[in-house]
């Protein structure tokens, strides 16, 4: 069976691979000690400002 990962930043549409499992985690940065994961809990403005 094949598959394909792709992290959170990935422009890949499901409907482009047709038949392929596809599955989606998101991307994670860390920042002077502290990790930042791309989902749904993502605090946009801090991010940011820790950028």
């Amino acid at each position: 069976m094949k598959k394909i990962v792709v992290d959170s930043g990935a422009n890949l549409l499901e409907k482009s691979i047709k038949n392929v499992a596809c599955v989606n985690v998101p991307l994670t940065l860390t920042i002077e000690d502290q990790v930042w994961s791309d989902d749904e809990a993502l605090n946009l403005p801090a991010f940011t400002a820790a950028l």
